[in-house]
């Protein structure tokens, strides 16, 4: 389906016996989005945690995110986006069945919209027109959560980041100055939390705005809310950047 047109999705029989897989046919700018890549915290239809991710026999509590480069994103319950490698990955379990664009491999400007159920045995499990579709990850370019389809419940939710002591860092340094390498990665923690805080204390004041807000003034609400969910993405991918960069310059975060 288009993005921009009603639904009406192609698809066909494969090579793989008796099953369905999903046939991209419509295309459109790669560019023009009206969904984010792997938006956060449950977009489509799960509470925040609600799903789980099966990797080398073991099982995180968290949140799909989508799919990216043979990579599954799920975000765990403390805040850090994953990356896991598709075929380290032996089930993922959702909460709640989740609305996606998926773009497969040789058509980069074309997308479908179907409802992903989960993933096993490499491949993703989609609904599509009441169909079960299975499409094998290796087929797939990227997997994106869809934002039009976000609930006013849904659009509401943020997820809580946990905040590393970088004075407690330099404390446990013993006397000794940071390094440059250290100093340049707390500078850069620090601005990504300041923007983290940001956005969370900007959200909440939209939410604090729903109570008692009715008619237009709570959809206009609603839909600041779904525009930051836009923006979520990408603060907190920062924060995930900027995390990982401390973590190399203080092996004792790890410990």
């Amino acid at each position: 389906m288009n993005r921009n047109a009603p639904a009406n999705v192609a698809s066909a029989a494969t090579s793989l016996p008796q099953e369905r897989t999903l046939r991209n046919t419509r295309a459109m700018p790669w560019l023009i989005r009206a969904c984010i890549v792997l938006a956060t915290v449950a977009l489509a239809g799960t509470a925040l945690g609600g799903d789980t991710m099966v990797a080398a026999s073991v099982k995180t509590d968290g949140t799909f995110e989508g799919f990216e480069n043979g990579r599954i994103l799920f975000r765990n319950a403390k805040g850090r986006l994953l990356r896991q490698q598709n075929g380290l990955v032996s089930k993922l379990v959702l909460e709640s069945p989740r609305s996606v664009w998926i773009t497969l491999k040789g058509t980069r400007k074309t997308q479908d919209k179907a409802i992903c159920k989960g993933f096993e045995k490499s491949k993703f499990i989609f609904e599509e027109s009441g169909k079960i579709a299975t499409t094998p990850a290796d087929r797939i370019v990227k997997i994106e959560l869809c934002m039009d389809d976000l609930s006013d419940d849904q659009a509401g939710r943020s997820i809580t980041v946990e905040e590393i002591d970088t004075d407690a860092l330099i404390a446990g340094l013993v006397g000794q100055p940071p390094t440059p390498v250290q100093s340049a990665a707390i500078k850069k923690y620090k601005e990504a939390r300041q923007n983290y805080d940001r956005f969370t204390r900007e959200t909440s004041e939209l939410k604090d705005g729903l109570n008692g807000a009715a008619g237009s003034k709570r959809v206009a609400i609603l839909d600041q809310l779904r525009t930051k969910k836009h923006e979520e993405l990408g603060i907190l991918d920062a924060l995930g950047k900027a995390e990982d960069m401390l973590t190399s310059a203080f092996p004792s975060l790890t410990q």
